[in-house]
């Protein structure tokens, strides 16, 4: 819901709706394995990785320990805040050393806008897949509940970059507030678009409709988010429907 504005023109750049949430460019695939001819298991993430330890004295391709570091920075930020995240946490949690970290993203501003650019782009390129799949013959119900569903459903498969960009915070980095602003209007448009044809002729204001269920998509978003037991996937969709329905003439 919060992208790089660039993302629909430049679509080809986005290279992680494959790979959410962990995140794993193609590319990390390639182990550099010291010349050992070894069938890699079928594992992820941390499992993936203590894989990849256990051989060629546990080399990384540059690729995957990109995406590592870039990993526990996220989780820092969730955890504490981008103010925690410095140099020295990221180099001590990742278990790398900091020269190594340097010489991928320069410093730290360079490492955060590494961060906001992935979580964005993740963010976005999740919920264009789920928007793609609405069928032209939807009607408003069946739009209003495949947008949400598709909002919830990109949320569930990268927790962390929705967590991040819906809520931007005092003290949190400006290139975040500019990509959290961006993709809202962005959203907008692409909720209007596909609204303004099935609403009643004679509703009142397209635009502004676009701005209230936008609003209203990112705070049901957070509710799951923060306690999917008392706001589950199927009491969202429900409660969408209704009101969706009481839009149409009766």
């Amino acid at each position: 819901m919060l992208p790089d504005p660039r993302a629909l023109e430049l679509s080809g750049e986005l290279t992680l709706s494959a790979t959410a949430p962990g995140h794993l460019p193609p590319e990390a695939s390639q182990v550099d394995s010291g010349g050992l001819d070894a069938e890699a298991p079928d594992l992820a993430g941390a499992g993936l990785r203590r894989w990849l330890r256990s051989w060629g004295g546990g080399r990384m391709t540059s690729a995957l320990r990109r995406e590592q570091i870039l990993d526990v920075a996220v989780r820092l930020a969730v955890a504490k805040g981008f103010p925690y995240v410095t140099l020295d946490r990221v180099c001590r949690e990742a278990k790398v050393p900091r020269p190594e970290v340097t010489a991928q993203f320069g410093d730290l501003a360079g490492l955060i806008s590494a961060l906001v650019d992935r979580e964005a782009n993740t963010a976005m390129s999740l919920l264009l897949q789920g928007i793609a799949e609405l069928p032209a013959s939807a009607d408003l119900v069946e739009a209003e509940v495949s947008i949400v569903r598709a909002m919830l459903d990109a949320a569930a498969r990268a927790p962390d970059s929705w967590r991040l960009l819906l809520a931007p915070a005092y003290g949190d980095p400006p290139e975040l507030h500019h990509r959290a602003a961006a993709g809202r209007s962005l959203a907008r448009e692409h909720l209007r678009k596909i609204l303004v044809d099935r609403l009643p002729a004679d509703f009142a204001d397209p635009h502004l409709t676009a701005h209230m269920h936008q609003l209203a998509g990112e705070e049901l978003v957070r509710l799951h988010l923060g306690d999917p037991e008392q706001y589950p996937v199927e009491r969202i969709l429900r409660q969408v429907a209704a009101l969706a329905g009481s839009l149409l003439p009766s």
